[in-house]
């Protein structure tokens, strides 16, 4: 009996870490993805005259914030998930929150400039 318990919460354990490998790397494709257009987005809005234009600069403020908080949220993520299943014991879960705050906080603040 207690072979057949300890063989479940093995393979519990194998899918609770396939799971976490899967997400870690959609956010990984995400934090690719998102940071190679909004720089593209910013480098065209630099390049092009075109591009200039009142409405254009609340888009390039909103992709500067947006890089802004992929280049600072995802690593912090990423540590976060990877470190807590790994070791009970260790969690960035305040440093996360108080990095998280702050780039809301700065997202806000530039979004009403």
């Amino acid at each position: 009996l207690n072979k057949e318990s300890d063989e479940d919460g093995a393979g519990d354990f194998q899918i609770g870490l396939l799971i976490i490998v899967l997400l870690e790397i959609i956010i990984c494709i995400t934090f690719l993805l998102g940071t190679i257009l909004n720089t593209v987005l910013v480098i065209l809005f630099f390049r092009r005259r075109g591009f200039r234009t009142l409405s254009n600069r609340f888009v390039l403020n909103l992709a500067m914030a947006n890089l802004f908080s992929l280049l600072l949220l995802t690593p912090l993520s990423l540590l976060d998930q990877t470190a807590s299943s790994i070791m009970e014991e260790a969690s960035f879960c305040l440093m996360l929150t108080l990095v998280a705050t702050l780039v809301s906080a700065v997202i806000l603040l530039s979004t009403l400039l």
